[in-house]
C-alpha cells in the first residue's frame, strides 16, 4: 500500500497513482484471474461518496453497489483525494473505513492520494480511517512541488 500526499493541488499525485495502476495492469495482463475480476479500480472518493447519497436515482444506486463490490475484489484500488474539503459525514467515514479495513484484512493493495499530509489526515477522515491508511502504507510519499496544471512541458 502507498500513500501519496501533498499540501498542494495539481502536482502529480493522481497522475502517478494512475501510472502505477496502468503498470500493474500491463504486468499482469495475461493473468487469467483478471478476466473475471476488476484488476485496478479508480475511485474519486469525494465524488463516489456524494453519488452514494443520490437515493432517488435507482440506476446510480445500482452502479454504486456494483462499485462497492469491486472495491472488495479488485487487485488494486486507487482511492483518490481521500481527504479533501468535502464535508465527510460519520456515514461516509464508516463506509470508507469498512472498504479500507476489508482490503487490508484481505491483503489487497491500495494507493491513497490526499491533499493533506499524513499528520493532518485524521482531521479530514477521522482517526480510525487515518490510522488504517497510515499504518498499512508501506510507503508515504509527500510531493512538495507547486501546482503544474496548465504549465506546458
Amino acid at each position: 500500500n502507498l500513500l501519496i500526499t501533498s499540501k498542494n493541488v495539481g502536482n502529480g499525485k493522481t497522475s502517478w497513482a494512475t501510472r502505477i495502476g496502468l503498470s500493474y495492469i500491463k504486468k499482469y495482463a495475461n493473468n487469467y484471474a483478471w478476466k473475471e475480476n476488476c484488476p485496478v479500480l479508480y475511485i474519486s472518493v469525494p465524488e463516489f461518496l456524494a453519488d452514494r447519497k443520490q437515493f432517488s436515482n435507482k440506476e446510480l444506486i445500482d452502479k454504486c453497489h456494483e462499485i462497492e463490490n469491486q472495491i472488495r475484489t479488485a487487485q488494486l484500488v486507487i482511492f483518490d483525494d481521500i481527504a479533501t474539503k468535502y464535508d465527510m459525514s460519520d456515514t461516509d467515514r464508516d463506509a470508507l473505513y469498512s472498504w479500507i479495513n476489508f482490503r487490508i484484512n484481505n491483503k489487497l493493495s491500495c494507493i491513497f492520494t490526499s491533499n493533506v499530509t499524513s499528520d493532518r489526515l485524521q482531521d479530514s477522515v477521522g482517526c480510525r480511517v487515518a490510522t488504517r491508511i497510515t499504518d498499512c502504507s508501506k510507503k508515504i510519499i509527500e510531493f512538495t512541488g507547486p501546482c503544474m496544471r496548465g504549465v506546458s512541458v
